[in-house]
């Protein structure tokens, strides 16, 4: 994999830490090693978080109330982590905004597409539809319901695809 790709893999996943730590102990109690190697699994094999990015992630999840560590002595002490009903329920939001992004981009796409063939009826319900994705988006974020990192990227998503109407505005 190019090196820029690794980088920008590693933002990627950085950003969901929360995420996959959450996703990783929906199924089962995990320490700290073993929840490293789940976010592994959990990004295809393709991003590992360091320890460093991993514990202080526990702390503040533990902190909030999202998941609860207890101490299991196997030969020597070792935490484990599970997730509480908070952390459940906050997990299921989270899939619920990715469901809601990934349903934006389909959107997108297929807004594109109906403008290349031409402004169609078609297309106009897909720009309606855009909108109250728009909407909807702009309702999560003042609720604070969207990170910073997600509204950046929906912020610079919506200026790409601004910027391709008008490019095509243009050329007819």
């Amino acid at each position: 994999m190019p090196e820029n790709d690794s980088k920008i893999i590693k933002m990627l996943f950085k950003g969901h830490l929360k995420y996959l730590v959450l996703k990783a102990l929906k199924q089962k109690k995990l320490h700290g090693y073993a929840l490293d190697n789940a976010c592994f699994e959990l990004t295809n094999r393709m991003w590992k978080p360091s320890f460093g990015s991993l514990y202080p992630v526990l702390a503040k999840l533990e902190k909030n109330g999202l998941i609860r560590s207890s101490a299991e002595n196997k030969g020597r002490k070792i935490k484990q982590y599970s997730l509480t009903r908070k952390g459940r329920r906050e997990l299921g939001k989270i899939e619920k905004s990715m469901d809601c992004l990934k349903q934006l981009v389909k959107v997108k796409e297929r807004t594109r597409e109906s403008i290349i063939e031409g402004l169609s009826k078609v297309a106009c319900k897909e720009l309606q539809k855009l909108q109250k994705s728009f909407l909807s988006l702009s309702i999560l974020a003042n609720e604070g319901k969207l990170s910073n990192s997600q509204i950046r990227e929906i912020r610079a998503e919506m200026n790409e695809f601004n910027n391709r109407i008008k490019e095509i505005a243009k050329m007819s």
